[in-house]
């Protein structure tokens, strides 16, 4: 009340003052908007504030209709309105189409805002939560159907919705597991001729790495069966 007081009495004011006195208001007014603008483009801002910089936007329009700086600071704080309704309007349409991974992409944006709007931070826990189950369930699915790279893939977004859960930690070790077992039954090894310099050179390195073990050496031997590995 005395807020409105004080600017009903400013805009009454506004059209009698002389160009010194009229400068002042116009300079509390922008100073005001400003502080409002500034703070919603940077840094986790309340919407308290936003909504206190329209209520100067509101008296600014009334006192100052034609004025063109105040006229740009003006409509920047109704931009950032607009902005701010649609970006709200955006995520609960994605929670309430179940489209989780869209809505967590989307809220980085929002962040900055989402301690004046607890339900709409709330929303962002269940799409972790959901997210993290669709991922799960179709990464089992995955793994069922013997689809080992792909189940890995969703598993590791799970386990990036949600960090450190036991279950998602272990499956994820399992099918990697699977998965290179699975990817080495393909690796076709290409037949050698046993008169092939190839061949030679792999039984060389045999016939060395037999001589270094017998010997104790097992750092040589498992050096040369390494060089006769390369060759297959």
């Amino acid at each position: 009340a005395s807020f409105d007081e004080r600017m009903s009495l400013l805009i009454g004011v506004a059209g009698l003052t002389n160009d010194s006195s009229a400068a002042k208001l116009k300079v509390l007014l922008l100073s005001a908007m400003n502080s409002a603008l500034r703070e919603s483009n940077t840094g986790v801002m309340k919407y308290s504030t936003l909504e206190q910089g329209l209520r100067y936007v509101e008296v600014s329009a009334k006192a100052f209709p034609a004025d063109p700086e105040q006229t740009r600071v003006r409509d920047q704080l109704r931009d950032r309105k607009i902005w701010l309704g649609t970006r709200i309007a955006i995520l609960k349409a994605l929670g309430a189409g179940d489209h989780w991974d869209p809505l967590i992409e989307k809220y980085g944006e929002f962040e900055r805002f989402d301690n004046s709007f607890p339900e709409v931070r709330t929303l962002l826990v269940t799409s972790f939560q959901k997210s993290a189950a669709a991922h799960l369930a179709e990464g089992k699915q995955l793994r069922a159907d013997k689809q080992y790279s792909p189940s890995l893939q969703e598993l590791k977004l799970a386990l990036l919705r949600k960090p450190a859960d036991p279950e998602i930690v272990a499956l994820l070790d399992t099918v990697r597991v699977e998965e290179a077992r699975d990817r080495a039954g393909k690796i076709k090894l290409k037949p050698l001729d046993p008169k092939s310099p190839e061949y030679l050179q792999i039984n060389r390195n045999l016939t060395f790495a037999e001589n270094h073990i017998r010997d104790g050496k097992l750092k040589d031997a498992e050096r040369e069966i390494e060089i006769g590995r390369a060759h297959v």
